[in-house]
């Protein structure tokens, strides 16, 4: 139970973390390069 309860938590924050990182891409990618995504994290 506790393994199916933790694998779930793991997909969440999967799920979430790409997210965040398809926003991230699409607000940095369109206004400047890599560099700059980087400095602002």
């Amino acid at each position: 139970d506790d393994l199916m309860a933790h694998s779930n938590k793991l997909k969440a924050e999967g799920c979430r973390l790409e997210t965040d990182l398809t926003e991230l891409t699409a607000k940095f990618g369109t206004r400047s390069g890599p560099g700059q995504a980087g400095a602002g994290r």
